[in-house]
């Protein structure tokens, strides 16, 4: 069974979908929407890892007026 990996906003309903994965396990980039925490969640299966998430920048709210 091959690994998959699952990202969603914390709090919410668990996807069906998975982000895909490159040949050697690595995802590239993926963006996912924070919860109401402000965090997000994380599920792997199929495999062992150590799962490392970086932050590489972020989308402002619209501003409503």
């Amino acid at each position: 069974m091959p690994a998959t990996l699952r990202a969603w906003p914390a709090g919410g309903l668990l996807p069906t979908e998975t982000v895909p994965l490159d040949a050697t396990g690595l995802v590239a980039e993926v963006t996912v929407p924070v919860g109401t925490t402000g965090a997000v969640s994380l599920q792997l299966g199929g495999a062992m890892a150590h799962l490392r998430v970086d932050v590489l920048g972020y989308v402002a709210a619209a501003v409503q007026s």
